[in-house]
């Protein structure tokens, strides 16, 4: 029978002290550990779940608005509240991920009490681990041909890291196809921001426009255009954005690749 009450949680800021495998150096000063493992397997026996997952993370990282709001792949950054308008900015990889013996864990593990992730920030690192199984890889003539804005692209959505939460690509049905030269991919941007943040919509509505000349500029006007044919960017509160269009658009990253073979692997 699953033990519900560990007292242990998804999310969870630990002591690296006597949990880190032998053949891992660890800085006690800057580093802590991110329990990562699920709330349901963290709660089963151990003959049934007999490892504990956990990430070290690092907390003298410098402050990189592209890692919140799992915005990266394989790095991601909390800013951690202290009290007293003091912060940690704590920073995860993917690959600092490891596995300790449960019964080890539970005998041996200690919590940090200086810090903890808040209830929205361990929703934003469930989404940020899975994410890393589950997202979209477009096909290579649509990155091949994207490669000439990605640079300026990567630019312009730098600017608006802290209010633009998620970029959806809507594809019209031709996520899997391979197009010739010639057959342009048809194109819609969707950007989602943050309505808690009182300029985001104006700021957000400025860079939809930055994007549409960026594309026009590259492609040529929708109607003519033979590579990328831009339909329109737009700007959604996060209120707002229809769930019916998170059902069947992509999300896009900057760190997108496709699975061409030969191509750089996943880490």
């Amino acid at each position: 029978m699953a033990e519900r009450n560990t007292g242990w949680r998804q999310g969870d800021i630990l002591l690296p002290t006597h949990i880190i495998p032998e053949d891992v150096s660890i800085n006690c000063d800057t580093q802590r550990v991110v329990l990562i493992s699920h709330d349901c397997d963290l709660a089963q026996p151990c003959e049934k779940e007999p490892y504990v997952e956990f990430i070290i993370a690092n907390l003298s990282a410098k402050e990189n608005g592209s890692y919140y709001f799992a915005q990266n792949p394989r790095l991601l950054q909390f800013k951690i509240d202290l009290g007293n308008g003091c912060y940690n900015i704590l920073q995860l990889q993917h690959t600092d991920k490891y596995r300790i013996d449960k019964a080890s864990f539970l005998q041996n593990a200690s919590k940090d009490n200086t810090m903890s992730l808040s209830p929205n920030q361990k929703i934003i690192l469930a989404k940020w681990l899975a994410f890393r199984y589950s997202r979209a890889a477009f096909p290579d003539a649509f990155n091949n041909r994207l490669d000439r804005v990605q640079s300026k692209l990567r630019e312009i959505l730098a600017r608006a890291d802290k209010y633009i939460i998620i970029v959806f690509f809507d594809m019209h049905d031709f996520i899997d196809i391979e197009k010739s030269a010639g057959d342009p991919y048809p194109l819609n941007i969707f950007l989602v921001y943050d309505s808690n943040i009182n300029t985001a919509s104006e700021q957000s509505a400025e860079i939809t426009r930055k994007i549409e000349e960026l594309f026009e500029k590259s492609y040529g006007k929708k109607k003519i255009a033979d590579e990328i044919a831009l339909q329109e960017c737009t700007a959604y509160p996060d209120t707002k954005f229809p769930f019916s269009n998170v059902r069947k658009m992509y999300e896009w990253r900057l760190e997108h690749i496709s699975l061409k073979s030969g191509s750089a692997s996943f880490q």
